[in-house]
């Protein structure tokens, strides 16, 4: 029995309902436009057809400006009311298309994710749902997500995994112009020892309350980390300046100056790689207010 692939010519792309008043509810949103806005550009530079569902227009507003400005020029967006993206209009591009294989990326995991991949699957259709580019408001309910598409018949795959499983060949004549999109995914931190695991949403701890009190906190991670950035980015800037300035030549020759100047590069180089636990639940909490 020959294998389930992802190939250019039968394959289409299905975003589902990326919209702006919708992701700043889901976890490791960032991450997610990202993908899902890198995942279109591939396909519309391979040829693979992309469809993007909306969910309720007037009220979660449109696409969020970083996937639809990605998306190719013949892409199809087609709003729904109901949670399923199997609807008239998604069943009649793919049919019309000929793409009986649809990689499949969006929010919310448990919600319209779910019951497209399941509506797809039971329609006849393989089907492909791209792990680091599918989020939920509430990220516990992601892995369940994932292991009800994969028992019924769905196959996990990642944004690059599947951009490569497209090329096939580095010989393939498009490989330069993807492996710029490629480069583009970004790295996931992997999983902490001790830590635990939602879908791929890694937290540091070892009870599964504290772990759980850490995932909630992802969504606002990135709002977060941007300000500590800039501030910290700023500082370093300035004791750099004030040192090259000769301004600081008491602190300097204490040895304090080369001392904050390595703590604020440790702290930058910290941020990239932050792990979310349930003390910084308050944390994050504590910057927003302020």
């Amino acid at each position: 029995m020959a294998l389930p692939r992802l190939r250019p010519e039968s394959t289409a792309l299905l975003v589902i309902d990326v919209q702006e008043r919708l992701m700043p509810t889901i976890a490791a949103a960032p991450r997610v436009e990202a993908n899902c806005a890198l995942l279109a550009q591939a396909a519309g530079i391979m040829g693979i057809p992309v469809i993007c569902t909306e969910q309720y227009v007037r009220g979660l507003g449109p696409t969020v400006a970083t996937v639809r400005n990605a998306l190719p020029a013949t892409a199809e967006v087609i709003e729904k009311t109901r949670f399923s993206a199997l609807v008239d209009g998604v069943r009649a591009t793919l049919r019309t298309q000929r793409r009986p294989t649809v990689l499949v990326c969006g929010v919310e995991a448990h919600v319209c994710v779910l019951q497209s991949v399941l509506d797809l699957v039971a329609a006849g259709w393989t089907v492909f749902h791209v792990t680091d580019a599918i989020s939920a408001g509430q990220p516990d309910q992601v892995d369940p997500a994932f292991r009800r598409m994969e028992r019924a018949g769905a196959l996990p795959t990642g944004t690059l995994s599947s951009m490569y499983e497209l090329l096939g060949d580095a010989s393939h004549p498009l490989f330069r112009d993807i492996l710029p999109i490629a480069k583009q995914v970004p790295k996931n931190a992997g999983r902490a020892r001790g830590g635990a695991r939602q879908g791929w949403f890694t937290v540091s701890g070892s009870d599964p309350a504290e772990a759980n009190s850490g995932l909630a906190a992802l969504g606002r991670i990135a709002e977060v980390q941007n300000r500590l950035s800039n501030g910290l980015g700023a500082l370093l800037d300035l004791l750099h300046g004030l040192a090259d300035a000769g301004a600081c030549r008491l602190v300097a020759a204490n040895g304090l100056l080369d001392v904050v100047i390595a703590l604020c590069d440790e702290l930058l180089h910290a941020l990239v790689c932050i792990h979310v636990c349930s003390p910084l639940e308050g944390v994050v909490g504590g910057v927003r207010r302020g």
